[in-house]
C-alpha cells in the first residue's frame, strides 16, 4: 500500500479545468470499492471528484494509477498497454490471458495495426471488470506510437457484427479504415485466428470506412 504524501491520494490533485487527474480517480472510484474506500479514508476531496465523474468510461492514465496505488482489487497486477505490447501491436488487459498473448502472434494483414483485447458490439474492455467506448479507444490509440495513420485490424470478439456498431464507430473517430471480426474470433498458441461461434469458425472480418456520423 501507498504510504506518506502522495500526489494522488492526499490532497494534492485539483480540479482545475486543464488538470484532468481527479477525473481519473473518480472513474476509478466507481470501477473498484476497494480503490473508493481507500480513498475516501484518505482525501475528503475524492468524493467529489467521484461525483464529478459521474461516469465509469475508463480515461488515459487511470490503470497506472490503480496498478501503482497499492490499492484495490487490481493493486500489483500487471496489465498489457501502448508500451508493452508485441512490436507491430496494441493489446490492453491482461498480460497473462492467452487470447492476449496468442492473438499478438497473428500474422500481420497489409499495412494494418492490430489492436488486440476483448469486445462487444458496441464496447470493448480495457480490463476484464471495465468497459470503454469507441472514442476512448481512439484517443489511446492516436497516443500510442505504434499508431501512423494506418488502418486499424480489430482483434476483438464482435466488435464487427453491426453495421453502425464498434468498429464503424472506431473507424470515424479515428478518421481511418477498420477491419473487425463480425462473430467471436478464436487465437491459437501459433498465432492462427479464426473467427466463428466455435473453433472452427465460418465466419470473417468486416471491413468498415469512414462516414460522415462519429
Amino acid at each position: 500500500m501507498t504510504t506518506g504524501l502522495n500526489l494522488y491520494f492526499d490532497g494534492a490533485i485539483t480540479t482545475e479545468r486543464n488538470n484532468y487527474d481527479w477525473e481519473s480517480i473518480g472513474k476509478l472510484m466507481y470501477a473498484d470499492a476497494g480503490f473508493r474506500t481507500e480513498m475516501l479514508s484518505r482525501n475528503p476531496k475524492s468524493a467529489d471528484w467521484m461525483s464529478n465523474a459521474s461516469s465509469m468510461e475508463v480515461m488515459e492514465g487511470l490503470m497506472p494509477v490503480a496498478v501503482s496505488s497499492g490499492v484495490g482489487s487490481w493493486a500489483g497486477t500487471r496489465f498489457l498497454s501502448t508500451n508493452s505490447a508485441a512490436s507491430g501491436a496494441i493489446a490492453y488487459g491482461n498480460v497473462n490471458d492467452p487470447f492476449l498473448i496468442y492473438a499478438q502472434r497473428a500474422k500481420p494483414y497489409e499495412n494494418y495495426l492490430d489492436v488486440v483485447l476483448h469486445g462487444s458490439p458496441r464496447g470493448v474492455w480495457y480490463r476484464p471488470d471495465m468497459m470503454i467506448d469507441h472514442r476512448v479507444l481512439a484517443n489511446l490509440i492516436r497516443n500510442s506510437p505504434q499508431f501512423a495513420g494506418q488502418p486499424i485490424r480489430l482483434l476483438s470478439c464482435n466488435t464487427g457484427r453491426l453495421a453502425d456498431g464498434f468498429a464503424k464507430n472506431l473507424s470515424n473517430a479515428l478518421g481511418v479504415g477498420v477491419r473487425a471480426p463480425e462473430d467471436i474470433i478464436w487465437a491459437f498458441p501459433d498465432g492462427k485466428l479464426s473467427i466463428g461461434p466455435t473453433y472452427i469458425g465460418g465466419k470473417s472480418f468486416v471491413n468498415f470506412s469512414v462516414g460522415i456520423k462519429k
